[in-house]
């Protein structure tokens, strides 16, 4: 009969809480790293406000140019900004707030901008 190789029962167990071990921290890195993205279209004087999750997010806003008019963006607790169509803003966030006051309708778009990567 062939002999079989076996780990000594302490190697198993330490391999185990290892493989466990990495599994968790794995199910706690993707939060740390994922994107806020999104798009609202909003009608004539119409505005929105909402929570981003996860928080303190570096966050990019942007007017699309299809839009009709400029929109006033908030980006957390900074100063407004007017966002003409074709412009961007950009700061770290946990709440974004976008007012059209405009006869027309408007898109905004926003996503999560990585510090350390090359986005347009």
């Amino acid at each position: 009969m062939a002999s079989r190789i076996s780990l000594p029962r302490s190697s198993a167990l330490y391999i185990m809480a290892a493989g466990l071990g990495f599994a968790a921290v794995m199910l706690l890195v993707p939060r740390a790293f994922a994107t806020v993205a999104g798009a609202i279209r909003l009608a004539a004087n119409q505005s929105r406000q909402f929570s981003l999750d996860p928080p303190d997010r570096r966050i990019r806003v942007c007017n699309d140019t299809s839009s009709a008019g400029t929109v006033t963006v908030t980006i957390g607790e900074q100063k407004s900004r007017i966002l003409p169509p074709g412009w961007c803003a950009e700061n770290r966030a946990d709440s974004l707030v976008i007012k059209n006051g405009h006869a027309g309708p408007a898109l905004v778009t926003y996503e999560s901008v990585f510090s350390n990567t090359f986005q347009n």
